[in-house]
This record gives C-alpha cells, structure tokens and sequence, in this order.
C-alpha cells in the first residue's frame, strides 16, 4: 500500500444484521484512494458486489485509484457467476 491509500479488509461474510462495513468504510474514503483486500471472502453476494462495482465506477470518473488486492479464485468465480468482469477494476482511474 501506498501512502495515503486507505485500505480495508472484506470479512469473509457479510452480516444481514448489520451496516455493511464495506459501505461505512468506503463512505468515509470517499476522493481518497482505496485498496480493498478480498482475500477472506467467502461468500461473494450481490450486495457487496453491487456496492464495490458502484464505488469502482465513482472513484474511477473521478480520477481516484480504486483496487482489489488478493482476488482469490473464489472472488473471482463469485464475480463470474454474479455476471461481473474482473476486468473492471483493473482498469486505471479515469479511463
């Protein structure tokens, strides 16, 4: 990690009883640069991917570095089977 890049670490679940720290944490990183570690997801669900594929587009139109770090296979087949191209988030900030 760079400095100033604020960094996060999914857990391996989501809680459907309570906030999604994913959206708490990129809420207030928000116009800063971000790496978010998925390296213990689990479970990848529609929620969580809908939030990191809107955050991704936010922060790439505004020219802000936005990354995955640790995309293991199962992240990778969760995206896959939500219909989601990894490719989208290598993609470089304001491309």
């Amino acid at each position: 990690m760079q400095d100033g890049d604020q960094g996060f670490e999914m857990a391996p679940r989501r809680s459907p009883s309570a906030p999604d720290a994913l959206y708490c944490f990129l809420n207030a990183a928000r116009g800063r640069p971000v790496i978010i570690d998925v390296g213990r997801v689990e479970v990848v669900d529609a929620p969580r991917m809908q939030i990191l594929l809107c955050a991704e587009r936010e922060w790439r139109s505004a020219g802000v570095k936005f990354r995955l770090s640790n995309c293991t296979e199962i992240f990778r087949r969760g995206a896959s089977m939500l219909g989601v191209d990894m490719e989208i988030f290598e993609q470089e900030p304001g491309a």
